[in-house]
């Protein structure tokens, strides 16, 4: 019994094998979806503490 081993690195791996393009193209998706919320949380983080400020 052969066994035929092959190096490869990530990126030939991502062109070759759809299960790891689909999942490289999930991430990047999934980061883009996250940065509406991450700016709205920093504008609300902002202006608590600017309102705050104006208070003292």
């Amino acid at each position: 019994m052969e066994a035929i081993i092959k190096e490869s690195s990530l990126k030939q791996l991502a062109i070759q094998d759809p299960a790891w393009s689909e999942a490289i193209r999930l991430e990047r998706y999934s980061l883009l979806n996250e940065i509406p919320g991450l700016a709205f949380g920093l504008l609300a983080i902002i202006y608590v503490v600017t309102s705050l400020l104006a208070l003292a």
